[in-house]
C-alpha cells in the first residue's frame, strides 16, 4: 500500500506548475452582489500527520476574537508578504506563527489549484507531511483550538455536502464538511472537497 507521501504527491500539482482556479471556488458568485476580483494573495498549509496507521489533517479553530472569520475552522495561512520566497514559504511561516511547528517539520509534497473567494483572496494550498514529534503550540489570539481530521474521512467525498446561509438578503452556497462537533465549512471545505475528488477519480 502507498504511504501518505506518495499518494498525496501523486494526487496534487507541482509547485512549479502554472496555477489554475479550483472549479469548487466562487461557487456562488454570480448570485453574490458582493463579489470582489481576486487582488490579494495568500497561502495556506494543508498539513498531515505522518503516521502510517493513522494519518490526520490538522486543522485549526479560529477564536472568536478575530475580526474576520471568527470562530471558524480554517488551515494554518494567511497572507502572502512581500518578504516571503515563495506561496509554500508563506504558508509554512504562518503555520509556524499559529501552530507552532518547525519548518524541519514540514515536506511539501505539492499544491492544489487556487481558490478564489469572494471577498478577494487568491488563496494557493500547499499540502504538506508534517514530520514527529508532534508538538503543537497555538497562537492564542488567533487560534482557539488545534484538532486533527481523520485522512480516509476527508477523502470521502460522501461525507461532503452542499448548504447554504442567507446574508443581508442574499442567499449563499457554500460546501461543508461536518465532523463530529466540527462544522467545516466555505473555503476550507472546498478545499478539502477539490482535494477529496482527486482521490475519486483513480
Amino acid at each position: 500500500m502507498q504511504n501518505l507521501s506518495e499518494r498525496l504527491a501523486r494526487k496534487t500539482m507541482e509547485l512549479d506548475e502554472e496555477n489554475v482556479i479550483s472549479p469548487y471556488s466562487r461557487c456562488d458568485e454570480k448570485n453574490f452582489s458582493g463579489f470582489k476580483p481576486p487582488v490579494k494573495e495568500a497561502a495556506v498549509l494543508v498539513s498531515f500527520l505522518n503516521r502510517e496507521d493513522n494519518p490526520n489533517l490538522i486543522l485549526t479553530r479560529r477564536t472568536l476574537s478575530l475580526s474576520n472569520h471568527k470562530g471558524q475552522i480554517a488551515f494554518p495561512g494567511g497572507k502572502i508578504d512581500k518578504d516571503d520566497e515563495s506561496p509554500s514559504h508563506a504558508a509554512i511561516r504562518e503555520a509556524n506563527e499559529e501552530i507552532g511547528i518547525s519548518h524541519a517539520q514540514v515536506k511539501v509534497l505539492g499544491k492544489l489549484p487556487l481558490y478564489q473567494t469572494v471577498t478577494g483572496y487568491n488563496i494557493t494550498p500547499i499540502v504538506g507531511e508534517l514530520s514527529p514529534p508532534f508538538i503543537f503550540k497555538k497562537a492564542i489570539d488567533e487560534v482557539d483550538e488545534i484538532f486533527e481530521l481523520p485522512f480516509e474521512f476527508m477523502i470521502d467525498v460522501k461525507n461532503f455536502k452542499r448548504d447554504s446561509i442567507t446574508y443581508e438578503g442574499e442567499r449563499r452556497e457554500f460546501w461543508a464538511l461536518p465532523f463530529k462537533d466540527y462544522y467545516i465549512w466555505g473555503a476550507t471545505a472546498a478545499i478539502l472537497r477539490e482535494l477529496a475528488g482527486r482521490f475519486e477519480k483513480l
